[in-house]
């Protein structure tokens, strides 16, 4: 087995980075068994698990680090603050843009409460607080906007006001164009009409 790039001590489990080649992991009784980790990046992450790092099963050869402090996109973004301003700037370009006037159509006159709805589901999908899913539970967002029809022009006015946004508060270029990436996948899902 190769041996680990990084390894990282959360709690009682050990979280180790291996390389792409042969990945096993090892319970308290040195049994091995099939990979059961969840991929991060170029990476592995170890749920309550104790990991091999070799076929002689040789204790952590690298120092073991605290990772609970690790950086979310919340925290790279600015945290509540910046997504307040990202989401102020998002339904500013939708009351502007002409191409966002199907999709403002979906949204009462007052903006305020969708807005707070807004600001509290970025920031746990950010990483940040979890107050969304403490008040409304399960996002459940197909369900949310089925009521909507939601097509291809409307996925890409929701993506452009939401691109404009990001760059007008000077989110960096690498963070927007990840986030990006996973806004069009979420958009893009809850598109139900066929256009």
């Amino acid at each position: 087995m190769q041996r680990p790039l990084r390894s990282y001590r959360v709690g009682t489990a050990v979280v180790v980075f291996l390389t792409n080649r042969a990945r096993f992991v090892a319970n308290n009784t040195a049994a091995a068994r099939p990979d059961p980790r969840i991929q991060v990046g170029s990476g592995y992450f170890v749920v309550g698990t104790f990991v091999a790092l070799n076929d002689a099963m040789n204790p952590l050869t690298t120092p073991a680090v605290d990772v609970r402090r690790t950086s979310t996109h919340f925290d790279a973004i600015g945290g509540e603050p910046a997504v307040t301003r990202i989401v102020d700037a998002f339904y500013r370009h939708m009351d502007t843009r002409s191409d966002a006037r199907g999709i403002r159509a979906m949204h009462a006159p007052d903006l305020a409460p969708v807005k707070t709805v807004l600001v509290r589901y970025l920031c746990e999908w950010l990483g940040g607080p979890k107050r969304y899913s403490d008040e409304r539970g399960h996002p459940r967002l197909r369900m949310r906007h089925a009521a909507f029809p939601i097509g291809a022009a409307e996925r890409d006015a929701w993506l452009s006001c939401m691109r404009a946004a990001l760059d007008e508060t000077g989110t960096a270029p690498a963070l927007r164009d990840e986030l990006m990436h996973a806004f069009f996948r979420i958009a893009d899902w809850m598109r139900n009409t066929g256009t």
